[in-house]
């Protein structure tokens, strides 16, 4: 190994084969060279042919040149007789670990280096999941290799951690136009893991169902009407669109509900008086949940519930879950 000074601008030039990063560089780091330059030195492989390449320093390098493009950077210059690739790689990897954080994406990016560089999945669940932090499980890997085939934006709120990695193997069933549509959704909603899980299933759901794709159903205007209520919160806005795909993709649940919601406002019951359908009405059996205060108040609660045996409602409610049986 040799320590060199170099141009930053032929370093800037040079290939990066082993370069993993993903997104824009940390800006402590920018602020770090911006005060007192580039502490750590690049890492260079030099090649039988005489042709460098870089394995290490591409964030350092391009935060250098932007700041002073004249300058020159001392650098570790390694020969292929000291390095194979695998080692290279490593000397990346790890260098970067030691420091900070690998985002979903940097991570997928690292996985398939390694496939590329000849190690197996055995080894690769064995060795390097635990490194980078993620689940032992045997599908792991395949699943971060799928993520390789993500556009470039929806890279971007992965590595973000916008996007969860779950929700992003699903995105890749559909189209461009398909996920962008959902993505910008999630953005503009700002909607955190379980409610996007939600948003992607359903549509999934809906589009495989009804072969309705997701750009084309939230272009219908009763989604236009909601995404464009200036009154409602984003809150509000997501719970009515999670109400309308609900109704698409499961259209006979959602009027059995509807139905119940109807029958308890007509029996007028006091808020102390929960009455609760069963799950999903995969079952005959309803919930009654009663509040009271004392003994005076419990038989008043009890008389309340008296009168309602003999009322006409009760007789829809029942009625409900035997039609749908």
């Amino acid at each position: 190994m040799n320590i060199e000074s170099w141009p930053i601008s032929k370093l800037s030039n040079l290939s990066t084969p082993f370069n993993s990063t993903f997104g824009d560089p940390p800006k402590l780091l920018e602020d770090s060279i911006q005060k007192i330059g580039v502490i750590h030195p690049p890492l260079l492989l030099t090649e039988k042919t005489g042709q460098p390449i870089l394995i290490s320093g591409k964030r350092r390098i391009e935060i250098a040149k932007k700041i002073n493009p004249h300058q020159t950077l001392w650098v570790k210059s390694y020969t292929r007789e000291e390095l194979t690739n695998l080692q290279a790689f490593h000397l990346n990897l790890y260098e970067n670990l030691s420091i900070r954080k690998f985002n979903a994406i940097e991570k997928s990016n690292v996985l398939a280096l390694l496939t590329n560089l000849g190690i197996s999945q055995e080894s690769l669940q064995k060795e390097y999941l635990s490194l980078l932090e993620l689940p032992l499980k045997e599908e792991t890997p395949q699943q971060y290799f799928y993520l390789q085939k993500l556009d470039e934006e929806t890279k971007q709120l992965v590595s973000l951690g916008i996007l969860q990695v779950d929700s992003a193997l699903i995105l890749l069933k559909l189209d461009f136009k398909d996920r962008s549509c959902l993505t910008s959704l999630i953005q503009n909603l700002r909607l955190g893991v379980n409610p996007q899980k939600i948003l992607i299933r359903l549509a999934w759901d809906i589009f495989k169902k009804g072969n309705i794709p997701p750009h084309e159903l939230f272009e219908s205007q009763t989604m236009k009407n909601i995404l464009e209520e200036e009154s409602w919160s984003t809150g509000q806005k997501w719970a009515s669109i999670e109400y309308e795909l609900r109704k698409l993709r499961y259209p006979r649940l959602s009027q059995m509900e509807e139905e119940f919601k109807n029958i308890k406002k007509e029996m007028k019951l006091p808020p102390t008086i929960t009455l609760q359908s069963p799950p999903y009405f995969e079952s005959p059996d309803y919930a009654l949940q009663l509040r009271f205060r004392n003994l005076e108040d419990y038989q008043e609660k009890l008389a309340i519930l008296q009168q309602m045996g003999n009322n006409k409602n009760m007789e829809k409610l029942f009625k409900l879950t035997t039609e749908y049986e």
